[in-house]
């Protein structure tokens, strides 16, 4: 068997899971989520590539992340500040290994500003058992939009990609109270 088989990449891994997001990624969410129009956060900012498209489409955006790779980026730890005043959005491709609490931390800030939370995550993601406080019974998990082109990480990089990634999105504006109760479920769809 292969390595690829149990799962692994066959690429060494990046300190601080520092994979900056492709442009086009970002554009997709913006083709499917309409965000307040006052102030975006992006924590996980690397080298300001998710940034540049939601600035391009007309949002102020803070862009702060605990190791940035970029000069207009400021150094900050996601967990350990309440961010930026006004923030009604927090958008992000959070590091792998942090995703749960990315979310969960997210979730907490910006459900209590009546925002909306959007983060890019490989496809199966919401699939977990133990994570399905996040997404299955999350009464503000609003839609799922399905990359249907993969992400190249590296832009050396002549092999396929390996992994399927989707935009989660929670939207405090869009309690899912249940089918019984005539609430719709969350959003499916397709984009690339």
């Amino acid at each position: 068997m292969t390595s690829s088989m149990y799962g692994e990449s066959g690429y060494l891994r990046v300190d601080d899971d520092a994979y900056f997001t492709p442009e086009w990624c970002t554009e997709v969410l913006l083709r499917h989520v309409t965000f307040p129009m006052s102030l975006l956060w992006e924590p996980a900012a690397g080298d300001g590539a998710m940034v540049r498209p939601l600035v391009r489409a007309g949002y102020s955006v803070v862009a702060t992340d605990i190791n940035p790779r970029a000069d207009d980026i400021t150094t900050e730890d996601f967990f350990e500040t309440p961010g930026p005043e006004g923030a009604t959005a927090i958008v992000t491709n959070p590091p792998y290994t942090l995703a749960k609490n990315f979310i969960g931390r997210a979730l907490d800030l910006i459900m209590a500003r009546h925002g909306i939370v959007a983060m890019l995550l490989r496809n199966e993601y919401d699939c977990a058992a133990g994570r399905q406080h996040l997404f299955g019974r999350n009464p503000f998990y609003a839609q799922k939009i399905v990359l249907t082109k993969r992400p190249r990480w590296f832009t050396d990089d002549r092999a396929s990609p390996r992994h399927n990634f989707a935009w989660y999105v929670w939207d405090h504006s869009y309690p899912q109270l249940g089918i019984s109760s005539g609430a719709s479920a969350p959003a499916l769809k397709y984009d690339q």
